[in-house]
């Protein structure tokens, strides 16, 4: 065997693979499927597109965003809910981007940040002094929380969390 015949062979895989692709793809051209938001929309979203071990998620977007480790529900950031008594901002300092959220989930939904990144409160807060923006990860956290906020609410209809790409790691793993 030559090295002329391996580039000959080596040259007609490629055009032969390239080929193959242009047919493949030819071929398929069917309308395009559905986008993000409505297969959203459609029936709800569903546990088995959801990553392993992410908190079980209702098809009724109002109905929570999730699951705390203790199994209390958690709002979904982004999409308006109906509460009653003192929001977040009343009774915390400093709220920016949970404004509006039952005061009594603060804890549940910090535990939720907590563990869908592998941290614990230190990593974004200051202990006793959680209203001081002085560590740059609470700062990240608050673009990542407008973020899924963006997403919730003008494509997936509450499906998505923190856990969705971190899931339990401080990199994104999606």
């Amino acid at each position: 065997m030559t090295k002329d015949d391996l580039v000959y062979g080596l040259a007609s895989f490629i055009v032969g693979f390239i080929i193959s692709f242009l047919v493949v793809n030819w071929l398929n051209r069917s309308a395009p499927g559905p986008t993000i938001a409505q297969n959203a929309q459609q029936s709800g979203v569903q546990n088995k597109q959801l990553p392993p071990g992410h908190p079980p998620i209702d098809g009724e977007p109002a109905a929570g965003g999730g699951v705390s480790a203790e199994g209390v529900p958690i709002p979904p950031i982004g999409i308006p809910i109906k509460i009653q008594g003192p929001r977040i901002e009343d009774e915390n300092k400093n709220i920016r981007e949970l404004k509006g959220l039952p005061a009594d989930q603060l804890q549940s939904i910090m535990q939720h940040f907590a563990k869908s990144l592998g941290v614990d409160c230190s990593y974004c807060h200051i202990q006793g002094a959680f209203e001081k923006d002085d560590k740059p990860a609470k700062l990240m956290a608050r673009k990542m929380i407008k973020m899924v906020a963006d997403m919730n609410k003008n494509y997936l209809g509450g499906a998505v969390t923190c856990f969705t790409c971190h899931q339990g790691s401080l990199k994104p793993k999606a």
